[in-house]
């Protein structure tokens, strides 16, 4: 049997006259005054009578969490007793876990609910705590965690990859938090680096001009589809072949944002032929055109393929380097094009799929395809 301490709310031997945890006195100082017994498991848990069950009326629970239903109210309490010792009997598995403990027992049940490129989101903030890793988590403190952002930033990253190092720290600190093994998050005192904005790299004329002379490759032809449609890598390597019109030229697709979801997308004049030669050889309307992994894509049909025309450097792909131009990099070419050519805000916002555009704006949506299509056709 056991009973839980008036002051920390820990879990001791039944009958105990001082708290092995806190040293706070269990006597009973009431004087002369009887009490009905409390079924409420001292604020950690609530006992409740439920007509709906006659045979066990008293129903328990531990933070919303069910228990169980139980003929009296002392049963029902001492149920909680029991759970809160469990609970408290993981707090002393876990208690002396290194942070590297907490990080596989955290990604065990996270990971198979998250993206591919979330996994590996997590996986690359992971490699700059090895220094710490074997640390027990109960010693880390804020320091332990900002050595690793220091780091980071020591080494010419930037503050996106930094708030993602300092996302991964908030998960492991709130893993730990669960069991009281921490009773902070230590993710909130870090310091990251500041957000100093540039000018986005772009695909000069140039190197459009050179794609285009290479358009007998098949990664030429996938790159300049991105760069004229403003489509995001994701979406183009999902469509199906029933997304794309070749008789009014667009394609009815889209991710992310609301105002991204099923938009039209005018097939630029320049593409179009691409565009139909990844239609031909299809034979279902619902499958999808492009059989090939993101980032298969990044990698082969990108970096490698810029690197073989000389627009990439070998030494711009080492591992810790950001080459000049990413794929997203083909989203902001088109918007530069877009802008150049003097298309209107409106028509680029919607065709990109940005969140400024409402669905709701009676003047977006009396927008016609053929104004959306004449509009692109300016660049």
């Amino acid at each position: 049997m056991s009973m839980i301490c008036k002051k920390c709310k820990k879990i001791i031997p039944s009958g105990s006259t001082f708290c092995m945890h806190c040293g706070k006195d269990q006597t009973d100082t009431t004087k002369n005054k009887k009490r009905k017994p409390n079924y409420r498991g001292h604020g950690l848990g609530s006992v409740t009578q439920c007509k709906d069950h006659p045979r066990a009326p008293y129903r328990a629970r531990v933070n919303r969490k069910h228990i169980g239903y139980f003929q009296t109210g002392a049963e029902a309490n001492q149920a909680i007793i029991e759970y809160l010792a469990s609970i408290q009997g993981n707090e002393s598995q876990r208690i002396d876990w290194t942070l590297e403990q907490f990080y596989n027992a955290w990604g065990e049940v996270a990971f198979p609910t998250i993206t591919r490129s979330g996994i590996n989101a997590h996986k690359a903030s992971w490699k700059y705590m090895s220094s710490i890793q074997r640390e027990k988590m109960k010693e880390l403190k804020t320091s332990d965690y900002q050595n690793i952002i220091d780091l980071a930033v020591s080494e010419g990253k930037s503050r996106a990859v930094c708030e993602k190092i300092r996302n991964l720290i908030s998960l492991l600190c709130q893993e730990a938090m669960k069991d009281d093994v921490i009773d902070k998050n230590y993710a909130r005192l870090l310091r990251l680096p500041k957000n100093d904005k540039k000018e986005k790299d772009i695909f000069t004329d140039d190197e459009i001009n050179l794609l285009i002379s290479h358009d007998e490759d098949f990664e030429a032809r996938l790159i300049l589809i991105l760069i004229y449609s403003g489509m995001r890598i994701g979406e183009l390597l999902c469509l199906k072949a029933e997304d794309i019109d070749t008789e009014k030229w667009i394609i009815i697709g889209g991710s992310k944002t609301e105002a991204g979801k099923n938009r039209v997308i005018p097939i630029h004049p320049k593409i179009r032929e691409y565009v139909k030669l990844l239609t031909d050889d299809v034979r279902a309307k619902d499958s999808v055109i492009l059989n090939i992994r993101p980032e298969l894509f990044r990698d082969k049909y990108f970096y490698k393929y810029l690197v073989s025309l000389g627009i990439l450097t070998e030494e711009e792909l080492e591992v810790g380097k950001s080459p000049r131009l990413t794929p997203h990099c083909t989203r902001h070419t088109f918007a530069s094009l877009a802008r150049r050519a003097g298309i209107e805000k409106d028509v680029l916002t919607r065709v990109i799929g940005h969140t400024e555009y409402s669905t709701t704006d009676e003047h977006y949506v009396s927008m016609g395809i053929d104004v959306l299509s004449d509009e692109i056709s300016k660049i």
